[in-house]
């Protein structure tokens, strides 16, 4: 149980610092694999719009349980 909370802890820090922006970075050097750029998750520098920092939340959230779920699995 214990392990499963220190996964969720540590791969949230990890995909918040690098795991979103490696999935979904827009910068100079992306390409059709690895994004590159939006580190360090941040709705308002990450939407173009205010009305959308919502989405961008749940979003964020949605692929962070598919990252912590996996990394749960293993034993």
């Amino acid at each position: 149980m214990v392990k499963n909370v220190v996964d969720v802890v540590f791969g949230g820090l990890t995909y918040w610092s690098f795991g979103y922006g490696l999935s979904f970075g827009d910068g100079v050097y992306s390409n059709a694999i690895v994004g590159w750029g939006k580190f360090f998750f941040n709705p308002v520098r990450n939407v173009d719009s205010p009305r959308y920092e919502g989405w961008a939340y749940a979003n964020f959230l949605f692929q962070l349980s598919f990252a912590t779920t996996a990394s749960t699995i293993v034993p």
